[in-house]
């Protein structure tokens, strides 16, 4: 959706977040860095937001359903071949 992402620092979000490229990250406690990482992310240049935009469709790219069922796939023809 192109739109920044305020997230939290865990396993999950480390797969796709990159602190101010497609978002801001905070530690999951840091009430301060939320509200900085709002802050930050209410006072992008026009300019900026259009980058942080961008790299956070390209950044889900790897994440789209037909290339996760591509990797799913690959990894359960894998575990049959295993067994």
């Amino acid at each position: 959706m192109q739109v920044p992402v305020l997230a939290s620092d865990n396993r999950g979000t480390r797969e796709y977040m990159q602190h101010t490229k497609n978002g801001y990250v905070c530690n999951c406690n840091d009430i301060d860095g939320f509200v900085q990482g709002i802050d930050y992310i209410m006072n992008l240049t026009v300019r900026e937001q259009k980058e942080m935009k961008s790299y956070a469709r390209e950044s889900i790219r790897r994440f789209d359903k037909g290339i996760t069922k591509q990797k799913m796939r690959e990894i359960y023809l894998k575990l049959d071949k295993m067994l």
